[in-house]
């Protein structure tokens, strides 16, 4: 119960955040937009990266989780307080200068 999302790392805890969280990504590392380039993953479609559909959240922690992690209910991280939402140069710059640090977001 409660509110927020569980921990959780790469496909099989691969990644920098290791294993033992939560509940981890179920899909395997694949390339997506634009150019590979270096990129070391195959190409979504190709072999050992199947198209596939996205599973319902989590209602449980893996198996693999462990303490604090393996706790569904208790390992729930979540955000409380406002929001403010601004576009443009000035519009950003007036918010800055309003209420001091942002963290941002954009779509490509």
């Amino acid at each position: 119960g409660g509110k927020g999302a569980v921990s959780g790392g790469q496909y099989h805890g691969s990644g920098p955040f290791g294993k033992g969280l939560c509940s981890n990504f179920a899909f395997p590392h694949c390339h997506h937009h634009g150019p590979q380039g270096s990129d070391p993953y195959p190409a979504e479609g190709q072999p050992g990266c199947p198209s596939q559909t996205s599973p319902p959240g989590p209602k449980k922690c893996d198996a693999e989780a462990v303490a604090p992690h393996s706790d569904f209910s208790a390992d729930k991280y979540y955000f409380e307080g406002d929001i403010v939402k601004a576009s443009g140069e000035v519009g950003i710059q007036k918010a800055i200068m309003a209420g001091g640090p942002m963290e941002v977001a954009f779509s490509v």
